[in-house]
């Protein structure tokens, strides 16, 4: 079916059909070349060294053609790429890449109203926050993050950090308080890409203020008044674009460039006109973790000021 094509504008651009795409009985000079290669291997006796050599060469000009196509991206190099970063003890073979591999250096744990782990050898964040059974009212954090230090050497540049993230998540809402309890909770489960500034007087990380980071809410569950729901899971993949943040880096300093996983927790306890109480009675099992791994981290320099 032929559509006939619209000539009006919109935006400064004409909405028209787009040309056809070749098909594959069209000539391709790529394709024809293979062909003649082939023809080439197939002349010999099966097994020969003749044969093998021809086969040789179409192996070495189809990886030609695919190298050529990956060089198209910087990232992707046959030697290890400047802005690639993977966990400490990653298996640097199970990345198309040749020579010594750039690795997470660090990992750390918040504590609060719960437990959390981090490995930066294997990429793996754990944290997950709960109320404890008859403690009432909770206010409070976890946090497990991982990462690695990067000191600028440009003036002024920007660094894009892509995370590549495949995490779940997981909540639960129980709550029995006593009567003339009015109850409210909010647990909130979320992945932040981004990072710390070394102060060189005080040798602590400390915040990026023109560099907020980038929130991935993976759940944030809101609940009131008494009851339970089942457990919730929820897969959690980004990757690229889809996860990444911008951070601007001036020379001489040093960063601390990261993934961190935050399970945030608040209860609320109050009698029927607001006012907060103490509860020593009740039940009050609600909770909610997040688990995942950050398999690698791409860094993506673009310079402002050399």
């Amino acid at each position: 079916m032929v559509m006939s094509e619209r000539t009006e504008e919109w935006g400064g651009w004409v909405d028209a059909i787009p040309p056809a795409l070749p098909s594959v009985f069209e000539p391709d000079e790529e394709a024809d070349d293979a062909a003649r290669a082939m023809r080439a291997v197939m002349a010999y006796e099966h097994g020969s060294n003749d044969y093998v050599q021809a086969a040789d060469g179409y192996r070495l000009m189809t990886l030609k053609g695919i190298h050529d196509r990956i060089a198209l991206d910087h990232r992707f190099d046959l030697l290890w790429p400047d802005g690639l970063y993977i966990p400490s003890a990653a298996d640097e073979h199970a990345w198309p890449f040749f020579g010594p591999a750039k690795r997470y250096s660090r990992e750390w744990t918040v504590d609060g109203p719960g437990w959390s782990t981090a490995q930066h050898a294997d990429g793996s964040l754990f944290t997950v926050a709960s109320s404890p059974t008859v403690q009432g009212a909770i206010d409070g954090k976890c946090e497990a993050g991982l990462g690695f230090v990067f000191t600028a050497t440009d003036q002024l540049a920007r660094l894009r950090i892509e995370p590549e993230l495949a995490f779940v998540g997981r909540h639960q809402w129980n709550v029995a308080p006593p009567p003339a309890v009015w109850t409210t909770t909010r647990v909130v489960g979320t992945l932040l890409v981004g990072g710390y500034q070394l102060d060189p007087v005080t040798n602590q990380w400390g915040p990026l203020p023109s560099s907020p980071w980038r929130r991935h809410v993976v759940f944030d569950r809101y609940n009131s008044g008494s009851g339970a729901l089942a457990v919730e899971t929820l897969p959690f993949n980004r990757t690229g674009a889809q996860a990444a943040v911008d951070v601007l880096a001036e020379g001489g300093r040093t960063y601390l460039l990261a993934v961190v996983a935050q399970v945030a927790i608040r209860i609320t306890t109050t009698n029927p006109y607001g006012d907060p109480i103490h509860v020593t009675t009740g039940t009050f099992d609600t909770w909610g973790s997040l688990a995942g791994v950050v398999r690698q981290i791409w860094l993506d320099k673009t310079v402002y000021i050399p």
